[in-house]
């Protein structure tokens, strides 16, 4: 467990309940993030704004996956 981020750590060690509702919760923030990181492509003018929208969209897309894939792996 050495080489897990702290998140990682506390995340096994909740019970199955609490890490199911956690990973529920993880991702419903990941999709609000998402949401707010479209709000802002959207009304961004600068283009260096739309490249930060563009790739802060993009990261949140993988972290959404990533959390989708251990939920189906761990209670799917």
């Amino acid at each position: 467990m050495k080489d897990m981020n702290i998140t990682t750590q506390a995340f096994f060690k909740k019970s199955d309940k609490s890490r199911q509702d956690s990973l529920i919760e993880d991702i419903r923030g990941t999709l609000r993030e998402m949401e707010a990181a479209k709000s802002r492509f959207d009304a961004a003018a600068d283009n260096d704004l739309v490249d930060a929208s563009i790739y802060e969209i993009n990261a949140l897309s993988a972290k959404y996956r990533y959390l989708l894939r251990l939920a189906k792996e761990k209670y799917g």
